[in-house]
């Protein structure tokens, strides 16, 4: 449960931006663990911290998260 490794093929979900995607792979940086994910075509990485997840549902294979305002647009320009 809490180990981010666990959470390979959950659907991220944002409070805004709604289904973000699958989280295809999850990497470690240092103390941080980051999800990769395709987003609009695009390969996003968005950091798995305790201040932005909001809630874990091993059942539904989902993961709800509060990103940052304009996160996902650094990826879009």
């Amino acid at each position: 449960k809490k180990s981010p490794l666990l959470w390979i093929g959950f659907n991220l979900i944002d409070k805004t931006a709604g289904n973000i995607g699958t989280i295809e792979d999850v990497l470690q940086t240092g103390n941080q663990w980051l999800a990769k994910l395709t987003y609009q075509n695009k390969e996003v990485l968005i950091p798995l911290v305790d201040q932005m997840l909001d809630s874990l549902d091993i059942k539904k294979k989902t993961l709800h998260v509060n990103l940052p305002a304009g996160l996902l647009e650094v990826y879009l320009d």
